[in-house]
């Protein structure tokens, strides 16, 4: 097995874009969407929402006793851009975070003589 170094490898990798004699995109098309946004984890996301768009035609039907669902690949490309997402989020430090759910830490913060003042008051915008 050959190291995945390239952008357009690692890309195809994430997307499951394997077959190089069925491929999804070419390598110039994969190049645009690599240049609008440079992080390889949310430029397969954006291939992954542009081939649901590209499938959402498909649909399901049945003939004689088989049952096609081409439409499940649109929205499992949907579902594989969302999970992309995620992870560019979590490998950026892009967690959740809320503030002020400890009484002690805002006290603590009060406390600190450096600390940067709000730029709002209550009742700034009262007509008084």
């Amino acid at each position: 097995m050959t190291p995945v170094t390239e952008a357009i490898d690692k890309l195809r990798l994430e997307i499951g874009d394997l077959d190089p004699d069925n491929q999804l995109y070419d390598d110039d098309q994969l190049r645009y969407f690599l240049d609008q946004e440079p992080n390889v984890l949310l430029a397969a996301a954006n291939v992954c929402e542009a081939l649901a768009r590209r499938l959402a035609p498909q649909f399901d039907f049945k003939w004689k006793d088989q049952s096609f669902s081409r439409s499940q690949a649109s929205k499992a490309y949907r579902e594989l851009a969302r999970d992309l997402r995620a992870r560019a989020m979590a490998s950026a430090g892009g967690a959740p975070w809320s503030g002020g759910r400890s009484v002690a830490r805002k006290e603590a913060l009060a406390g600190e003589a450096d600390r940067v003042q709000g730029s709002f008051a209550r009742d700034q915008f009262s007509n008084r």
